[in-house]
């Protein structure tokens, strides 16, 4: 991505102003039934069961070998629960889940929903003139409304320094929608300066930053994802072996780019040995620097640090937008 000024426009309005962004490509699932809410606390790392409507939580799901499945946010609205994690992931979390239900009362389906975020310093504004429904206030909360004959979920995320939320509504009223949100002034933006905005908040998404091979602690969101007294979940005994031990032997940071242009999957060296890899990277239209998300190893995680690459040096951050 480049710093044309089309894309510093772009950037300004996802954060002095607003914009939209169509991040339908999202995995959006269902569960409904009785006994949903005591089957998904059983197979994640965070507290399910005392969520009122209206409530969301962030999380991971586990193997029972305490490896990331799929990580992401739950949102408790009035008939079901919906999970909200990368694209192209319902198919594995479904087979996955499916397995483990006996006699419980739970259905498991892909929602046929589109997704759209709405972000920058004047967003509240304008998503509740749209909307014309009171938005939800604290992180992952969530509100239900119409438009258009058709019942649309707001959800607060926690993604960047000014409030954003995500929309979830029928793939039929998101043209109207949409058409209304930039009437209103709210700006379309691409996906690429939503990357761009995803990667300095440090933002991690699932099969980019995070694969089957992580441990939940290896990401960084404990205090956000991981609940250590909520009870037994399947792969409860590793993630608390791993709190009991005290650490982990890889993080994910944050890393600006002093070098020539990276590519995710790049190594990062210390002395010529592999001690890392970069997993996502954007340009900031901010600073006009590279940044990016890595995995390194321990001892190689603290901010400051320096590593080599083919490509020219890295300095990690704890946060990229630091």
């Amino acid at each position: 991505m480049n710093n044309d000024p089309d894309t510093v426009a772009d950037y300004g309005q996802l954060n002095e102003a607003s914009g939209w962004v169509d991040v339908s490509e999202r995995t959006l699932l269902q569960l409904t039934g009785d006994d949903r809410f005591v089957f998904l606390h059983n197979m994640c790392t965070n507290e399910i069961k005392a969520l009122q409507v209206g409530q969301g939580t962030e999380l991971f799901l586990t193997t029972v070998q305490g490896k990331v499945l799929a990580y992401g946010f739950a949102h408790n609205r009035s008939n079901d629960i919906l999970l909200d994690t990368s694209a192209g992931q319902a198919s594995a979390m479904i087979a996955h889940l499916d397995r483990y239900v006996i006699r419980e009362d739970v259905a498991l389906q892909e929602a046929e929903l589109s997704c759209l975020v709405v972000t920058g310093q004047a967003s509240t504004q304008v998503l509740a003139d749209v909307a014309g429904i009171p938005l939800p206030e604290e992180p992952l909360a969530n509100a239900e409304g119409q438009f258009a004959g058709a019942t649309i979920t707001i959800c607060r995320y926690p993604f960047t320094h000014w409030p954003t939320y995500c929309i979830l509504l029928p793939p039929e009223v998101l043209p109207g929608f949409a058409e209304q949100l930039t009437e209103a002034g709210c700006h379309r933006c691409p996906l690429e300066v939503w990357e761009a905005l995803r990667v300095e908040a440090g933002v991690p998404e699932y099969g980019r930053d995070i694969d089957e091979t992580n441990l939940p602690q290896e990401v960084g969101r404990d205090t956000e994802a991981i609940s250590f007294v909520k009870g037994c979940y399947l792969g409860q005994e590793t993630v608390a072996r791993i709190d009991a031990l005290g650490h982990v032997n890889r993080m994910l940071v944050g890393v600006e780019l002093a070098g020539g242009e990276m590519h995710p999957g790049d190594e990062f060296l210390v002395e010529q040995k592999p001690v890392g890899r970069l997993t996502s990277v954007a340009v900031s239209p901010r600073t006009g620097k590279a940044i990016g998300l890595a995995t390194v190893k321990r001892g190689f995680h603290e901010c400051g640090t320096v590593l080599s690459s083919a490509h020219g040096t890295v300095e990690v951050c704890r946060s990229p937008a630091q």
